[in-house]
């Protein structure tokens, strides 16, 4: 279960066990209105879309991490997996976990965060990202990974919400048959 944002927006850092974590959320303006954009992601949730967004994202990040010298290897989302929507108190939402290789070859968790879309006056949405993000195995400065997150994930939350924007309005509607 994803972790809330309880740190008023901005990311933070945990340190334990050599582990850094940090809290982080992201949000843009969606001009579709709340029920389309609930519909669109759940559209999208099921679909390809945002696994190609994630790995694109992920992929950037980490490259940028290498060239800087602050992290070793890897660079490859393996996995990326989305829960479907769940609606609950005005808003709507889905789990998103990325996976990446980590030492001795095993899943190296990323990211577990919730992506929600809620409504923002008439006929737009808001899109957010909140959750927790843990970097590569071998990162060497704590101030880099968190640009380097940060961007990624606006990068990503930018992406979904021109997903949202763009998708066909019939493609959106064909899940709720």
């Amino acid at each position: 279960m994803p972790i809330r944002d309880f740190y008023g927006g901005s990311a933070k850092h945990l340190r334990c066990a050599c582990l850094v974590v940090m809290f982080l959320t992201e949000e843009a303006t969606v001009p579709v209105a709340f029920a389309a954009a609930a519909a669109r992601l759940d559209n999208l949730a099921g679909g390809r879309a945002l696994l190609s967004a994630s790995q694109s994202a992920y992929a950037d990040a980490t490259t940028r991490l290498r060239r800087a010298g602050k992290v070793a290897g890897g660079g490859r989302l393996v996995q990326a997996e989305f829960g479907g929507v769940l609606l609950q108190q005005g808003s709507a939402v889905i789990a998103v976990r990325w996976e990446a290789p980590g030492p001795g070859g095993g899943q190296y968790p990323v990211l577990d965060a919730d992506i929600s879309v809620r409504p923002e006056g008439q006929d737009g949405t808001t899109l957010r990202l909140a959750g927790d993000y843990r970097p590569p195995p071998g990162s060497t400065d704590s101030r880099a990974v968190r640009k380097v997150a940060t961007v990624s994930l606006r990068d990503f939350v930018g992406r979904v919400a021109e997903l949202i924007a763009e998708q066909e309005p019939a493609a959106a509607a064909s899940t709720d048959t």
